[in-house]
């Protein structure tokens, strides 16, 4: 009896242990940058199939904010610093990455909130804007799905 006893404690012991190791939260991955910083792609292994990174955080440290510019280079938005926007993907693309002339440049959508200027005409400013910014760790940083999730719920993977 008492060694029986024994064994079912030591299982108990064994099984508090285990539950503290692996308790311990997972992160999730996000797109790293080469050497120069440059983002070159929004993929990412999942564990049903590749996803796109949804989110970035403005980290441009210029106190006018960071130039989000259209297809002909202009600029239509100036983004906040600290605001986060999400990658532009429509039904046909599966990466928010453009290269352009050997530079990346991340296609994203802000959100009015986002601004620190907004640059199009009046009709448009409720609107979300459709531009690119450079796609490098000095300006922007993928946000990790993860941090983004309340506690105790799992984020929700693409």
């Amino acid at each position: 009896m008492i060694r029986h006893g024994g064994l079912l404690l030591l299982a108990l012991v064994a099984s508090v242990g285990l539950a503290s190791i692996s308790a311990r939260a997972q992160m999730a991955d996000v797109p790293l940058a080469n050497r120069a910083g440059d983002f070159f792609s929004t993929r990412l292994p999942g564990h049903r199939s590749a996803y796109a990174q949804r989110q970035w955080l403005v980290v441009a440290r210029d106190p006018a904010g960071l130039n989000c510019r259209n297809q002909r280079g202009q600029v239509v938005a100036v983004l906040a610093y600290g605001a986060v926007v999400d990658s532009d993907l429509n039904a046909e693309a599966t990466e928010a990455i453009l290269v352009v002339a050997g530079r990346p440049w991340l296609r994203l959508l802000a959100h009015p909130f986002d601004l620190r200027q907004d640059l199009r005409p009046q009709a448009l400013r409720d609107r979300p804007v459709a531009c690119r910014v450079r796609a490098n760790a000095a300006l922007v940083a993928p946000l990790n799905p993860e941090t983004l999730a309340p506690p105790g719920e799992p984020a929700a993977e693409a």
